[in-house]
């Protein structure tokens, strides 16, 4: 296997209709880094998403509203 190690299970997360992550439990940077990184992933999958940093949790949703297309 080449490459960096997976840290995280975006697909697993992805699938959820709504979901917590709590720095310390879920991941390890500020939280406003992880915030960045699942849109990042979110946005590389076609997929919009409603984060929230408050404190030491990040609180994701779909954002079904709006349908992404690419090169938009």
């Amino acid at each position: 296997m080449r490459g960096r190690k997976r840290l995280y299970d975006w697909g697993r997360w992805f699938t959820r209709e709504r979901f917590t992550l709590r720095r310390g439990a879920d991941f390890a940077c500020e939280p406003a880094s992880m915030a960045q990184q699942l849109r990042n992933a979110a946005s590389a999958r076609g997929l919009w998403l409603v984060v929230t940093v408050d404190g030491n949790e990040v609180r994701v949703s779909p954002r079904v509203d709006i349908p992404k297309t690419v090169g938009a």
